[in-house]
Parts: C-alpha cells; sequence; structure tokens
C-alpha cells in the first residue's frame, strides 16, 4: 500500500528573521523571577537584536519587557536580587545601565567613547565592575 508523505518546504536564508530565541538566562538570587534576552535577526539592518525580559518562576507569573532597546544584554542581578545590571548599544558602542524593575528606573552607568560591558556586581551589590576600552598617550 502506497501512501503519499508530505514533504516539508526546505528552510530558506530569510526564514532567519522569523525565529526568536532566548539567550543569557539569569535567576535572581531569591530564585524567585529570571531575567533573560530575546534575540532576532532584523531584516531592516540585517543585524540582531535583542532586549531583555524579566518573569517570575511561575507559570502564570507575568512577563516584564525590561528593556526597550535594540541590542540590550548582559543582564546580571544585584546580590539582592532589588537590581539588574545590563549593556544596552546605544550607538555604536554598549554602555552599562542599572534598573530597578520595580519602580522602573533605568539609571546609565558609564560613558565610554568605545564602550564598555560585561558587568557584574560585587558581593555587597555596592559595585559594578566592567570591561571598557579607553585610549591613552603611550609612556617612553
Amino acid at each position: 500500500m502506497l501512501k503519499s508523505l508530505r514533504v516539508p518546504i526546505p528552510f530558506r536564508p530569510d526564514d532567519v528573521f522569523n525565529f526568536r530565541w532566548i539567550d543569557h538566562v539569569r535567576l535572581s538570587p531569591a530564585a524567585d523571577r529570571v531575567a533573560y534576552l530575546v534575540r532576532h535577526a532584523d531584516r531592516e539592518s540585517v543585524d540582531y537584536r535583542s532586549q531583555v525580559f524579566i518573569r517570575g518562576i511561575g507559570l502564570e507569573d507575568p512577563v516584564l519587557q525590561a528593556t526597550a532597546g535594540t541590542q540590550d544584554g548582559s543582564p546580571e542581578w544585584a546580590p539582592d536580587g532589588r537590581r539588574l545590571a545590563y549593556v544596552s548599544k546605544k550607538g555604536p558602542f554598549g554602555q552599562v545601565f542599572v534598573l530597578d524593575p520595580e519602580a522602573g528606573d533605568t539609571r546609565q552607568l558609564t560613558s565610554f567613547q568605545f564602550g564598555a560591558g560585561s558587568p557584574k556586581w560585587s558581593p555587597d551589590g555596592r559595585r559594578i565592575a566592567f570591561l571598557g576600552t579607553v585610549l591613552g598617550h603611550p609612556e617612553g
């Protein structure tokens, strides 16, 4: 007995613009919320776009879009879980920002000419270390 098989439509390069994926998942210190990136390829700019989202770990918990930039990333919870450091590329280079999700307040921490990234909180939550490039004059 012969059966007809449905042949799947082949993947086309433009299909990549239809996908969304989750990246850089960070569980809050109290393990009650998670921050993560949602990435996608943008057809117009031919570049990747990403925003930070936060949600509680319950299935019914709402999802909060925490950032609205075009290239946001590197979310890191403060040790007390009340603030979230992240990087946002507003212009040619990324800068470090801190978000208070409860109040909805965002504060830019860096304004380096060539950008800053990879924020990491100190254990007491009073400081943030980050990577940045500063051009200087060679000594000698």
